[in-house]
C-alpha cells in the first residue's frame, strides 16, 4: 500500500508544523512542498517581509542540520528557490485582507496559481535554477522577471508540462479573446494556429461552456484554475490539440468533475490520457480534493479508456450515461504501481 502525506487543514496542525519545524523534529517525509509554503506563509503573516525572509532562511538551514543534510553544490539549502517561493506567497497575500485565519489562508493558497509547483519554471530555465550559483545566492530569473501583482492580469503566468504536452490555463483575457476567435487567443499565447476540429455536438458544448468559463473566472480570479479550460498544447508542433479542465473547486464531499476533449486529428495517440493524468495529479495536491468524477456516454469507448488508464472505476449507469470516480487513495496506489 502506497501512503500519501496529508497537508495541514487546521490552525492547530499549522501550529504543530511550526513547532516541529523550528525544533528540527519534523519527519523528513512531512517536509513537503505544502509544508515549505505553509511555513513561509506563517512567517510572512507574522513578521515584516525582510524579517520573515531571514527567519525562513535560518529555519531551513537549522532544520537541514538537524536532519544531517550537508550543504553542497547539489544538495541542501537553496537560496533562489526559497526566495522565489517567499515572493510567490507574498504576492498571494497581496490579494488578501488582514485578519484572515491562517488555516483559511493555507487552503486559499493551495487553490491559487501561486502554489503550483511548476511555477518557478515559468521564470527560470531548469539549468539556471538548478545551478550551484542559484543554490548559493539569489539569481534573477532568466525567462521572465518577477513583478508585483495587484490585478488579475498580473497573476503569475504558468503552465503544467508533461512529456509531450503543455497544459495552459486560460485566464479571463484569454477566454475573452477565444470568444472573439480561437485564432486571436492562440496568437496571444504565441501558439501556431490550430484550426481545431471537433464533432459538431462537442463543439456546441464547448461554445456553451465558454460563457460559463468567462462568468466563473471573472468572479473567481484567485481560483480561476478550477473554473477554466486548460489548452492542451503539443510541444513538438506548438499547436493546441484540445482542452481539459474541472467544473469548479472541490465540493463539500471533496469531489471535482473532470472534462476533456481532443481534436479529431490527434486522437489515438494517448494525449488525453497523458494530460488527464497530470491534471489529476495537480488536483489531488489540493487538501480538500478527495475524488475526481467524470461522465461519458456509453458509446464513447475512447473516453472510457482514458479514465480506465488513469485508475477510474465505473460507479453507476443512467440511460446512456456512465458515471466514473477516482479517489485520492486509489490514484496514489495506481500511480505508485505504474512506476514500480
Amino acid at each position: 500500500m502506497h501512503t500519501t502525506v496529508t497537508p495541514f487543514y487546521t490552525a492547530s496542525e499549522v501550529e504543530q508544523l511550526l513547532i516541529d519545524f523550528e525544533a528540527g523534529i519534523l519527519p523528513r517525509e512531512r517536509w513537503t512542498h505544502h509544508a515549505h509554503l505553509t511555513v513561509g506563509l506563517w512567517y510572512l503573516v507574522s513578521f515584516p517581509k525582510e524579517e520573515a525572509m531571514g527567519k525562513v532562511r535560518q529555519g531551513i538551514m537549522n532544520y537541514n542540520r538537524a536532519c544531517g543534510i550537508e550543504p553542497t553544490p547539489t544538495s541542501g539549502y537553496h537560496e533562489s528557490i526559497t526566495l522565489f517561493w517567499l515572493w510567490a506567497v507574498g504576492e498571494f497575500l497581496a490579494f488578501k485582507e488582514p485578519g484572515i485565519p491562517i488555516e483559511k489562508l493555507v487552503l486559499d493558497l493551495f487553490t491559487s496559481p501561486f502554489a503550483d509547483r511548476n511555477l518557478p519554471f515559468n521564470y527560470f530555465s531548469k539549468a539556471h535554477l538548478m545551478s550551484a550559483e542559484a543554490r548559493d545566492h539569489w539569481l534573477e530569473p532568466d525567462l521572465m522577471p518577477l513583478t508585483n501583482s495587484s490585478t488579475h492580469e498580473q497573476l503569475p503566468r504558468f503552465e503544467i508540462p508533461t512529456e509531450r504536452l503543455r497544459l495552459i490555463p486560460l485566464n479571463l483575457t484569454h477566454l475573452q479573446l477565444l470568444k472573439q476567435s480561437r485564432a486571436l487567443m492562440e496568437q496571444h499565447l504565441q501558439l501556431n494556429l490550430s484550426d481545431m476540429r471537433m464533432e459538431a455536438e462537442v463543439q456546441s458544448e464547448m461554445d456553451e461552456a465558454l460563457e460559463t468559463w468567462i462568468t466563473h473566472v471573472g468572479v473567481n480570479e484567485m481560483n480561476y484554475l478550477w473554473f477554466t479550460n486548460w489548452e492542451v498544447v503539443l510541444k513538438q508542433e506548438n499547436v493546441s490539440i484540445g482542452g481539459i479542465g474541472f467544473v469548479g473547486m472541490p465540493d463539500d464531499n471533496g469531489a471535482v468533475l473532470l472534462g476533456y476533449g481532443i481534436d479529431c486529428r490527434h486522437r489515438g495517440n494517448g494525449y488525453a490520457t497523458e494530460c488527464a493524468r497530470r491534471l489529476i495529479e495537480w488536483a489531488f495536491e489540493h487538501p480538500k480534493t478527495r475524488k475526481i468524477i467524470a461522465e461519458t456516454v456509453m458509446q464513447n469507448g475512447a473516453s472510457q479508456k482514458v479514465l480506465l488508464h488513469n485508475g477510474f472505476v465505473q460507479t453507476r449507469e443512467e440511460g446512456d450515461i456512465l458515471a466514473w470516480e477516482l479517489t485520492k487513495e486509489r490514484f496514489a496506489d495506481y500511480a505508485f504501481e505504474k512506476k514500480t
